[in-house]
């Protein structure tokens, strides 16, 4: 399963030539503390929305003790907003605004050159306009009407991204619970997420959300509406030897869409769908045990 989800996202994240042309630890580097911030910050915000979708198969977990194996799978669109920032920059006491591309940004760079003649260089990025986020998880339901869900990935992407370590935790408690009737299903959910962008990038999410709907025991049509705060640090070395430590700005994000799924045996196979904070799709596999 690591190496099918290994191959999904390597594909999902361009050619082998776009991943040759940079590398996130190397880049860092040679960027001021603002640049950085501005050149990860899309990918922070994506990473953890795409953390933050397709977990849920029902609008509302199943009674008594259950234990479900899955993959979840979410495809968001990369907006054009995302592809390039702002940044006022310093070169040899002149300060100008620059506009520049992020790490989904155009894969050319921007030079620019100084009065005495110096040419400064801002990487590029990997033109990306799709991002594939795939994690499996565990869930785990229990008696009281609650079920806890753990996520896990650790992938690497070599001279890409590095390595990216995805963890996860989701509770969620039934508030109305009706099954096997066919109205009502109703839950409220909590869901954490820590990604680690090799040891430069840390990024944490929490969001609270509801999911209601209508489900029998075989089949479930639903709605969501969640709210996602991101954090995020970087965290590198310069190419004077100076260990940089800054915040990135905190995100806020509504997640809203719908979904519909399919119960056969003990497998169930949903798709969602959301609109806000971007177009975005989403699907799960879990095997209930």
């Amino acid at each position: 399963m690591r190496i099918i989800l290994l191959i999904i996202l390597s594909v999902s994240l361009g050619s082998t030539d776009a991943v040759a042309q940079i590398n996130l630890d190397q880049v860092l580097r040679g960027l001021d503390p603002e640049v950085a911030s501005g050149y990860v910050a899309p990918a922070a915000d994506d990473l953890a929305i795409g953390m933050h979708q397709a977990q849920y198969d029902t609008p509302c977990n199943k009674r008594g003790f259950h234990l479900s194996l899955g993959v979840t799978l979410a495809r968001l669109t990369i907006s054009e907003e995302s592809w390039r920032f702002q940044a006022e920059v310093t070169q040899e006491g002149v300060t100008s605004d620059l506009d520049l591309p992020t790490i989904w940004g155009p894969d050319e760079g921007v030079s620019t050159n100084s009065e005495s003649g110096t040419i400064f260089t801002y990487p590029g990025g990997l033109a990306q306009q799709h991002l594939l986020v795939a994690v499996p998880q565990l869930r785990i339901g229990t008696v009281h009407d609650f079920d806890i869900g753990v996520r896990y990935a650790n992938y690497d992407y070599g001279s890409l991204l590095g390595k990216i370590k995805m963890q996860g935790l989701s509770i969620r408690y039934a508030l109305v619970d009706t099954e096997p009737s066919t109205f009502g299903a109703l839950s409220i959910m909590y869901d954490y997420s820590r990604i680690d962008v090799q040891e430069d990038l840390q990024v944490r999410g929490h969001s609270l959300g509801f999911m209601g709907g209508l489900q029998t025991p075989k089949l479930q049509v639903s709605g969501r509406l969640s709210f996602l705060l991101r954090t995020a640090r970087l965290q590198y070395e310069n190419l004077r030897g100076e260990s940089i430590d800054t915040a990135l700005l905190n995100t806020e994000h509504w997640i809203a869409g719908l979904s519909a799924g399919v119960k056969i045996w003990h497998f169930s196979v949903h798709g969602e769908f959301n609109i806000i904070p971007e177009t975005s799709y989403g699907m799960g596999v879990h095997l209930f045990l």
